[in-house]
């Protein structure tokens, strides 16, 4: 299984392995059995020799195991998550399997190195020996849990359920505040590569739900170019201004850090960078928006919301008390007004604030992977809770939400590892060009600077 694990870099849980004794079957024409090798690997999977996560087989329970599995990668000793491309699309889902290896994961594990991970899963292995028992309530990212609150609310909203709005802008700070954890890191050693590899993921799925939905209903150049938050008369029902207000952000940023100097001035100084993204989204509400009137483009375009991007930066990297105070109250002055309904605001800042001054929130050990899950397959959920649960008529607004929820996890879990292989068969093939394999002693050299700020 390992040896076909390296060689199509799929992750273990996608591998059913089945030993012939005497060689493959073979027809009478001797050709290989097709159809009796696929029964017989139906059969294996059914009786259990799919590789097991990490939660399940003792002999996998390793952080290497949990990284492998999610990123398609073999990790070295001294790398971390950040190191490997992890973001925050896959970081629920590595904290999840993490969390049952390690007890009280820290906050900042995917800056820590596997050498490091693994001597806290050994240690931990040793005290839930000795004490024999688990916990009954465990930690929760606040991003994660805000993640999850925000996408129910966007559903619930779009089907009438709740009149409740402002939870799309709460994600935009998440955005920024992930930004600063994960791709701001890995600047020094991958350059812009990290911005482009998150626009990517982002762009992938939606064209290709997009092209799906091209199918059955008329869609525009717009829906493909993710432009049709600046071109609002544009046909189709793929519409997705906020996925393509992080990508028209993501881009912009990558070519920023593509230059040397002020890539090296970010990593440098984090804090700096997020006043001065706050300063230009302040500059470009009031300054620009002085003059062009947004309205015509309901306020989903950059220039009118990069400044929540900024806010949410900003918590990911200050840590004395006093800036987050400083930062509170320019949470609740920039935000309180902005939009029409105070409910609206209220949400944004409440939601601002969560990140600024709670890391993570206690939740039942039961609850935790459904939050976890909705978290992680938020943005499918975005992407097709209309289209998915239209044809199914569904009059009830709460019913039509808890459908369209599900159908959104089913639709991640299936486009995930495809998408994770694609990604994994793109970096196999570039690493050797690029001079940046694992054994590079300047990419260590970089990545150990890059954590170090």
């Amino acid at each position: 299984r390992s040896i076909v694990n390296e060689i199509v870099t799929l992750p273990p849980t996608s591998i059913v392995g089945h030993h012939y004794e005497d060689g493959f079957p073979r027809l009478s024409s001797g050709k290989l059995d097709g159809r009796r090798i696929a029964d017989d690997a139906a059969k294996a999977e059914a009786a259990g020799e799919r590789a097991a996560t990490p939660a399940d087989d003792p002999s996998v329970a390793t952080v290497a195991a949990v990284f492998r599995r999610h990123l398609g990668i073999e990790p070295e000793a001294e790398q971390t998550f950040v190191d490997l491309g992890g973001d925050s699309l896959r970081y629920i889902e590595v904290t999840l399997d993490l969390e049952e290896l390690i007890t009280d994961l820290p906050n900042a594990w995917h800056l820590e190195p596997v050498s490091a991970l693994e001597a806290r899963r050994v240690a931990s292995a040793e005290r839930r020996a000795s004490e024999g028992r688990s916990a009954s309530f465990v930690s929760l990212d606040t991003d994660v849990a805000l993640r999850a609150v925000s996408i129910v609310m966007i559903v619930s909203q779009h089907f009438g359920l709740i009149s409740l709005l402002g939870g799309a802008h709460v994600l935009l700070a998440a955005f920024g505040f992930n930004l600063a954890r994960f791709q701001v890191p890995a600047l020094g050693q991958r350059g812009p590569r990290p911005l482009l590899e998150s626009a990517a993921r982002l762009v992938v799925p939606t064209l290709g739900w997009t092209t799906v939905v091209a199918l059955v209903s008329p869609v525009s150049i717009a829906n493909y170019l993710l432009i049709t938050n600046y071109w609002t008369s544009s046909a189709g029902e793929t519409k997705y201004w906020f996925i393509e207000v992080l990508v028209q952000l993501l881009v912009v940023f990558a070519l920023v850090v593509s230059i040397r100097p002020l890539r090296e001035r970010v990593l440098e100084h984090q804090v700096a960078a997020g006043v001065v993204l706050l300063g230009i989204g302040l500059a470009l509400r009031f300054g620009l928006h002085g003059w062009w009137d947004a309205t015509a483009y309901a306020y989903k375009i950059p220039t009118v919301l990069v400044w929540l991007v900024g806010l949410g930066w900003l918590a990911a990297v200050i840590e004395r008390p006093v800036e987050r105070l400083a930062l509170s109250a320019v949470t609740i002055v920039t935000t309180w007004g902005f939009f029409e309904s105070p409910s609206r605001s209220l949400v944004i800042i409440g939601g601002i604030l969560a990140l600024v001054w709670i890391r993570s929130i206690p939740v039942p050990a039961i609850g935790r992977k459904a939050v976890a899950s909705v978290a992680s397959a938020s943005m499918y959920i975005y992407l097709t809770h209309f289209q998915v649960t239209s044809p199914l008529q569904i009059e009830s607004p709460l019913i039509r939400t808890v459908v369209a929820i599900g159908l959104g996890i089913v639709a991640a879990r299936i486009a995930q590892p495809i998408l994770a292989w694609l990604e994994a068969q793109v970096r196999a093939g570039t690493t050797g060009r690029d001079g940046l394999g694992r054994g590079n002693p300047e990419q260590r050299e970089l990545s150990q600077r890059s954590r170090r700020a």
